[in-house]
C-alpha cells in the first residue's frame, strides 16, 4: 500500500479525480436548488456536469497509470529496497507534490469565481493560471488561448445553441 501512497502519478489522478467530483456536485446542488427551475438540457450547470464527466477519464487514467507504475517499481527492485520506492519517470509527475494541491484549489476558486465574476472572465482567468501551471511559458499563447476559449464556448452555447452557461 505504501508504494501507492508514494506514488505522485496517483496522487495527481486524486487530485484530478476530486476535482471532477467538486464540479459534479456543484452542479447537481446548483441545478437542484436554482431558484429558476429549468430542464437539464436548459439548465446552467450541464455544461459543468459535462466537463466533470469528461474530466473523469484523465483522473481514472492517472490512476491506472500510478498503479501500474508502482506495480512495475516493486516487481523490478530488490526486495530490502522496495519500500524507498518513491520516484517516477514522468515528466508531468517530477513536478513538486504541491502542484496537485494548487490545481484543486484553482478549481475550486473558479467555481466561486464564476458565481461573482460569471463565465468569461472567470474561465479565463482559470484557463491563464492553468496553463501556466502546466508550464507555458509564452504569455502572448497563454492569452490567446485564454480568451478565444470562453469566446468560442459563449458563442457556441448562448449563441449558436440558446443555451445558458453558468
Amino acid at each position: 500500500m505504501r508504494r501507492y501512497l508514494k506514488n505522485a502519478v496517483i496522487w495527481q489522478g486524486f487530485a484530478a479525480l476530486a476535482a471532477s467530483l467538486a464540479l459534479a456536485a456543484y452542479s447537481v446542488f446548483g441545478f437542484y436548488g436554482a431558484a429558476v427551475r429549468t430542464e437539464w438540457l436548459m439548465s446552467p450547470y450541464l455544461f459543468p456536469l459535462v466537463l466533470s464527466a469528461l474530466a473523469l477519464l484523465p483522473a481514472l487514467a492517472l490512476l491506472a497509470e500510478g498503479r501500474a507504475e508502482a506495480r512495475r517499481r516493486y516487481a523490478d527492485e530488490p526486495s530490502g529496497e522496495r519500500e524507498g520506492a518513491t520516484t517516477t519517470t514522468h515528466a508531468y509527475a517530477r513536478r513538486p507534490a504541491w502542484t496537485a494541491a494548487l490545481a484543486v484549489a484553482a478549481c475550486a476558486l473558479y467555481v466561486a469565481l464564476m458565481e461573482l465574476i460569471t463565465f468569461i472572465p472567470a474561465t479565463a482567468l482559470f484557463l491563464f493560471a492553468a496553463l501556466a501551471l502546466l508550464g507555458e511559458r509564452r504569455w502572448w499563447l497563454n492569452a490567446v488561448i485564454s480568451l478565444g476559449a470562453p469566446l468560442a464556448l459563449y458563442a457556441l452555447f448562448e449563441l449558436a445553441l440558446r443555451l445558458r452557461l453558468p
